[in-house]
């Protein structure tokens, strides 16, 4: 690669006016070569649109216009978009000065990476202090990486080819969909080019008008529990532990094109639910069903030195059912 790669910055915003000058002089002022900036606005009404028209001759492109949601946003500026690498950097946070110089250096040592994961910085936005600094992690299997997700968008940048091929972001999620596109790019393409950075790359704004604060905890967990049930239903032939977890929903809207579990260890991620479910089974009088995850969850690394693990692994060596 003789020129920088294009880099394709998109910001989804709505009525982050106090926040979103900021975040624009971080991405314009990365003075880096070759930067497609979007920003897609969802109609606000506060002091946004005259932000967007006062650096509308410094954008790539940008609109102002009632969407979806924040996914919709995103998907409206990826239409657009034409950069090697691309990422999402919302109006109340910003990048870390020449962090896409970094990441284009990164992208040329190593042409063959789909994801680049650089480190994030947590900040309260009232008293400016660091709460923590992240990285997304991979872990032994894809299975594991699954099953204990540490998000880091605003510091993880992807090849925009490998998004549009996995069919991009999932517009039926409104908390979730980052979590989504990485699970899903893990279970079809696995971890072998995934590039882990050693440099912050972005700064994350913790404030209570976040989507990430309050009642937001709940609807995150929620849409993770529908990605899991749909995993569930695709792995689940006996439908026992699939038909449990549906239970514990309290809607499901999810929706997707087929994933491609390729790469995905399918056992060791159903032993996990299995795993979840033994002890309850056992007490409801299904003992050989019980048992069977039980050892399942043995087979497969779940099974912890407990006293609830010990006292039904006792029992289950004498009823003879091993």
């Amino acid at each position: 690669m003789t020129h920088p790669p294009r880099i394709t910055i998109i910001t989804p915003t709505l009525n982050q006016g106090k926040y979103l000058e900021q975040t624009i002089h971080s991405v314009l002022n990365q003075h880096y070569s070759n930067l497609e900036y979007i920003i897609v606005d969802g109609g606000s009404s506060d002091q946004t649109p005259g932000l967007l028209k006062k650096y509308s001759k410094q954008l790539s492109w940008w609109t102002s216009e009632p969407d979806r949601g924040q996914a919709d946003a995103i998907c409206k500026g990826l239409s657009r978009a034409t950069g090697e690498l691309f990422n999402w950097i919302n109006g109340d946070d910003y990048l870390e000065p020449d962090a896409l110089n970094y990441l284009a250096g990164a992208y040329r040592k190593n042409p063959g990476g789909n994801v680049f994961c650089g480190y994030t910085r947590c900040f309260w936005e009232k008293t400016g202090k660091t709460s923590h600094t992240y990285r997304m992690g991979k872990r032994r299997s894809v299975a594991q990486t699954i099953l204990d997700v540490k998000m880091n968008q605003p510091g993880t940048f992807y090849r925009r080819d490998i998004v549009n091929d996995l069919g991009g972001i999932n517009t039926t999620l409104n908390y979730v969909f980052d979590n989504e596109l990485w699970m899903r790019y893990l279970c079809r393409f696995g971890q072998k080019n995934v590039i882990m950075l050693k440099e912050t790359l972005a700064h994350f704004r913790q404030h209570p008008e976040s989507k990430s604060f309050g009642d937001g905890f709940r609807k995150f967990y929620d849409e993770k529990l529908m990605i899991n049930q749909y995993l569930l239903d695709e792995l689940d032939d006996s439908r026992i532990i699939a038909d449990a977890h549906r239970k514990r929903l309290p809607q499901y809207y999810y929706v997707s094109t087929p994933w491609d579990l390729s790469q995905l260890e399918k056992d060791k991620l159903l032993a996990y639910f299995k795993n979840r479910m033994k002890t309850s089974l056992y007490n409801k009088g299904e003992q050989k069903t019980a048992c069977e995850y039980l050892y399942s969850s043995i087979k497969h690394g779940f099974f912890k030195l407990s006293r609830k693990d010990l006292a039904l692994l006792w029992r289950c060596l004498c009823s003879n059912y091993q």
